[in-house]
């Protein structure tokens, strides 16, 4: 089973933030092979801007972060070929064309998409594919 996962989650992997046992959750199912996390490149620069807004300035934690990450082989998607589609959902949804493309790409991929931004997911939940990691049961 295929799930996109926005930075809003993969960040509580690195950083204590409520839900974050639901965060690892789901990093231990990609790493069991149970599901298959899917992201796009873009997860990245987001992931670096989260770690300078969070003041975690210290080269090495974010060097053993990243390094973390690339270990458990999470899936990158280019999203070139969905521009069209990521600026459909942004117009329509209001949404930046960040989040738009994380929304995007799980719609393309036919599966789920989890954030834990509660105000993306309030402009998308009418959605079927779009969850909030806290609705999930804890674990």
């Amino acid at each position: 089973m295929n799930i996109v996962l926005d930075s809003s989650v993969i960040a509580k992997w690195f950083f204590e933030e409520e839900n974050r046992e639901k965060a690892i959750h789901l990093r231990q199912l990609h790493k069991q092979t149970d599901i298959a996390i899917k992201v796009p490149s873009l997860l990245l620069f987001e992931l670096g801007n989260i770690f300078l807004n969070k003041k975690a300035f210290n080269k090495q934690f974010f060097n053993e972060s990243i390094s973390t990450l690339f270990s458990i082989n999470l899936q990158f998607v280019e999203s070139s070929n969905i521009l069209n589609i990521i600026f459909t959902t942004a117009t329509d949804y209001k949404l930046t064309f960040y989040d738009a493309t994380y929304v995007a790409l799980a719609q393309n991929l036919k599966c789920d998409f989890i954030t834990a931004d509660k105000k993306l997911y309030q402009k998308t939940k009418k959605l079927k594919f779009v969850k909030l990691l806290s609705n999930f049961p804890t674990i």
